[in-house]
């Protein structure tokens, strides 16, 4: 996956990948499951310069995104599957579910619960 910065987004060196999010937009059906092999996220600056944002070499960084029950099922492990002869890449799966109901991967750990005075 590469994004373009010469479309006119701001940002500035070095970036950081904070999540990949995925939804069946037509409220009228269901998400379907499925599963998609991520193997680099890059950019290309203005410079023409290509940049990895995240190798995905190792998974243990990220977590599922888990909002709703339909997310039981989501998993997110380091793939066996090379691109172009080179190991480092993740599996996302997710089981069906109902539309508008994102789906995906963050970095950093699964949430906390926050302390609160009742």
């Amino acid at each position: 996956m590469e994004g373009d910065l010469r479309t006119g987004i701001a940002a500035s060196l070095p970036m950081r990948l904070v999540s990949l999010r995925l939804e069946e937009t037509n409220p009228e059906r269901r998400l379907q499951a499925g599963s998609i092999i991520i193997d680099q996220v890059a950019v290309r600056t203005h410079s023409g310069e290509i940049v990895v944002v995240e190798p995905f070499d190792d998974t243990s960084a990220w977590s599922e995104l888990k909002v709703s029950s339909d997310t039981i099922a989501d998993i997110l492990r380091d793939s066996a599957v090379k691109y172009e002869g080179k190991p480092g890449t993740a599996l996302f799966s997710w089981g069906s579910g109902r539309a508008l109901s994102s789906r995906g991967i963050f970095y950093g750990g699964g949430r906390e619960p926050m302390a609160a005075l009742a």
